[in-house]
């Protein structure tokens, strides 16, 4: 994908969390990430919504998060009733993947 005259890595969200990749749908959107200073793109299944939140909303992941995918989620955001688990992208790639975007974007710039 270019994006800005960049060239840039494209992940698709669910085979990156182990589920089976979908198809392509109404609703399927691409992100632009910019994950520690690295640009990529994100296919997700949809977004629902974006919204800003004050920092005192944000607490730790509950021991339930934190056992099944812990390192991937960095907090929980209250919401009225609902409770948005945050997925930290900089935790989604190895370092060695982070290198690869790294490699990928300043090659692009050449």
């Amino acid at each position: 994908m270019e994006h800005d005259g960049r060239v840039m890595p494209v992940v698709d969200l669910r085979r990156r969390l182990g589920a089976q990749a979908g198809e392509a749908g109404p609703q399927t959107r691409l992100l632009l990430l910019d994950v520690d200073g690295e640009w990529c793109g994100m296919i997700v299944d949809q977004v629902l919504d974006v919204r800003a939140f004050s920092v005192d909303s944000v607490t730790p992941p509950p021991g339930l998060v934190r056992d099944h995918a812990g390192e991937l989620f960095s907090a929980t955001v209250k919401r009225g009733d609902a409770l948005v688990v945050v997925l930290d992208f900089s935790r989604l790639f190895t370092a060695a993947e982070r290198r690869e975007l790294s490699t990928a974007d300043a090659s692009a710039h050449v």
